[in-house]
């Protein structure tokens, strides 16, 4: 991923858009469809235990190339108020999995739904 954006400031259980550009560095095309993970962390390293807001899958990329993605889901209701980190994972994570190489993150800050 070359970039991520998404809101600074969201309620749990509200629907938020992610977007990000996957860029393919290697000398060929992917071998096969690219999944994107993007995931809420209290921290800056996306794990599997980190709370999965969706994923978005899109067609093999050629060498060079780069893609955007968006994404729009809920927030998970259970989240408690406060600062969390939005990052991503190319390809899913087990649970208890952790990403050994270190991706961009983009801090936001959640709050709670007010009626």
């Amino acid at each position: 991923m070359t970039s991520v954006s998404g809101p600074s400031a969201a309620a749990t259980g509200q629907s938020i858009t992610v977007n990000g550009t996957v860029l393919n560095r290697g000398q060929a095309r992917t071998a096969g469809n690219v999944t994107v993970g993007f995931y809420v962390s209290a921290d800056t390293s996306i794990t599997g235990v980190d709370t999965l807001i969706g994923t978005v899958t899109v067609a093999p990329i050629n060498a060079g190339a780069s893609v955007p993605v968006s994404l729009t889901a809920a927030l998970n209701t259970s989240l408690k108020a406060g600062s969390y980190f939005i990052g991503f994972q190319l390809g899913a994570l087990a649970p208890g999995e952790v990403e050994e190489i270190p991706r961009k993150l983009l801090k936001q800050q959640l709050g709670t739904d007010v009626s």
